[in-house]
């Protein structure tokens, strides 16, 4: 559906704070990925985006469900380094080297990998360096169960409900 398509469709509809999401994240006990998506052309316009977010986490009292992810792993180390009690993920797209050792220096506690590239031995070395792994942008349903085989973690998805579709049937 195009933008001027939604609009006409829900005219009324509003985009939430960040702060009213982890209302609802709090109330409904929900897990909340948070990607900063700090243009790197525009670094110092962003570059205390995830600080200032992390801040708002803290006083909502979501920490525990908020994971902060980008593919900009020096923002998750500075987020680490002032909110070491933060969940920090690294996204990628193709494979790392020592993912989990790489993972490990950056101080983050889960790699965020495209799904084509999650194997099972990425997923064993990961785990082995105390790293979790989720998967994204998972939304078709025989790689949604080839990701529950590999064992990852989590999955992002657009489909939740085919996920949990996939995930409640054992493929």
């Amino acid at each position: 559906m195009t933008t001027s398509a939604s609009r006409r469709r829900y005219p009324h509809a509003a985009i939430p704070t960040l702060r009213e999401v982890l209302q609802l994240v709090k109330a409904r006990g929900l897990y909340l990925n948070i990607e900063v998506k700090d243009v790197m052309g525009k670094r110092e316009q962003y570059r205390d985006l995830a600080l200032r977010a992390a801040e708002l986490v803290e006083a909502g009292g979501t920490t525990e469900q908020v994971i902060f992810s980008s593919f900009n792993h020096t923002t998750m180390v500075r987020l680490k380094q002032a909110y070491p009690h933060m969940k920090a993920g690294l996204l990628h797209f193709a494979g790392l080297h020592l993912a989990g050792r790489y993972a490990r220096s950056a101080g983050a506690d889960a790699l965020h990998p495209l799904y084509i590239g999650v194997n099972e031995d990425m997923i064993r070395e990961a785990h082995a360096a105390g790293i979790a792994v989720h998967a994204w942008t998972v939304n078709d349903r025989p790689e949604l169960g080839r990701m529950l085989a590999c064992g990852v973690d989590a999955i992002i998805t657009d489909v939740p409900d085919v996920c949990a579709e996939v995930k409640g049937a054992g493929v």
